[in-house]
């Protein structure tokens, strides 16, 4: 990646924050230009991608009995992918460009490689998928009727402990801000955040 596109990714707020060492972490990316009504990600596809927008605009859509709904607008400094490449599941909606963009893009292995090396960036983007996941498992729910292969296939071959459901509301309930707290996710607190 040239100086430019470099100073062009770094001016996203997720990865605003890194120092000149950590830039490293970005060099497996490449900056690509897609035109109006490229496709980037199709419903059920596995693409194995996580993308920055940089310019230009990008609707994600979900079909329900053959009517395609938009279910949101990604605008620079937005990135999608984060959610399918972590619990390493199908793409839930199809993304498509509908204004010209350019996206920084990172394949499955460098994405992995990105949370290890930059933390800020991970911290990030795990923040992000957290908050996302409740919509994932409803849109999951809707489809297969369950939320069992939402779990990354690793989980799903092991033996989990009882998923408690209910304590998870508990604890949104008696957060300040609605959500689960951190000391609820650590080891030993088994349940499925919904």
């Amino acid at each position: 990646m040239n100086p430019r596109d470099l100073q062009e990714v770094r001016s996203i707020p997720l990865f605003a924050t890194l120092t000149d060492d950590q830039l490293g972490c970005l060099d497996e990316g490449e900056i690509i230009e897609a035109p109006v009504g490229t496709i980037l990600a199709s419903e059920g596809e596995r693409t194995g991608f996580f993308h920055v927008l940089l310019e230009g605009e990008v609707r994600a859509t979900r079909t329900y009995d053959r009517q395609s709904i938009l279910l949101g607008v990604n605008k620079p400094g937005n990135y999608l992918g984060e959610t399918m490449l972590l619990l390493d599941i199908p793409w839930l909606a199809t993304c498509r460009v509908s204004k010209p963009a350019r996206l920084f893009r990172v394949n499955e292995a460098s994405f992995w490689r990105m949370l290890v090396t930059c933390q800020s960036v991970g911290r990030e983007i795990f923040r992000s998928a957290a908050n996302r996941m409740p919509t994932s498992a409803m849109l999951l729910r809707r489809s297969t009727g369950n939320i069992y292969w939402l779990l990354p296939r690793k989980l799903q071959d092991a033996r989990l402990p009882t998923l408690t459901i209910s304590r998870a509301a508990t604890a949104r309930k008696q957060s300040p801000t609605g959500s689960t707290p951190m000391a609820s996710l650590r080891p030993g607190n088994s349940h499925l955040l919904l």
